[in-house]
């Protein structure tokens, strides 16, 4: 008798693992596209920071010849234009996601009016008016 209670106990169980499978949401277009921007954004923000982070600046010393100084001089020049194509490209993560974003919120509006044109437009098509009263078939040209 327990083991008919525990294999009902089982069958529960397992219906409701089902029902959580069952009714999981799946990620969407949209959800993959938002997520690839947020990507996008934080890693933009991580190389622009990184561009931003680093000195730039060096100490001039008197007592060094002068080769060695130009040497400095081009090695931290050279430093600072790779530092400014960091943030640039940095940017231009940022920009590409906020980019991807705007285009799935326009289309995520959009569709959401299209939805609710279409409702409304089928609702019409099958009789109904406006507040819900059935007109049969005619419709008002308001």
């Amino acid at each position: 008798m327990e083991n008919k209670i525990l294999s009902g106990e089982k069958e529960n169980n397992e219906e409701e693992e089902d029902d959580k499978v069952c009714c999981m949401p799946t990620e969407t277009l949209a959800d993959k596209t938002m997520i690839g921007a947020l990507i996008c954004v934080v890693i933009g923000l991580i190389i622009a920071t990184t561009g931003y982070l680093i000195p730039r600046e060096y100490s001039f010393d008197n007592h060094l010849p002068a080769r060695e100084m130009e040497a400095k001089e081009k090695y931290y020049a050279d430093l600072a234009h790779t530092l400014d194509m960091c943030v640039i490209v940095g940017m231009s993560f940022v920009a590409v996601g906020g980019i991807l974003t705007m285009a799935v919120f326009t289309c995520t509006i959009l569709l959401a009016d299209c939805d609710s044109v279409s409702k409304r437009h089928k609702s019409t098509l099958m009789g109904e008016d406006a507040n819900g009263q059935d007109n049969y078939g005619a419709v008002s040209r308001r």
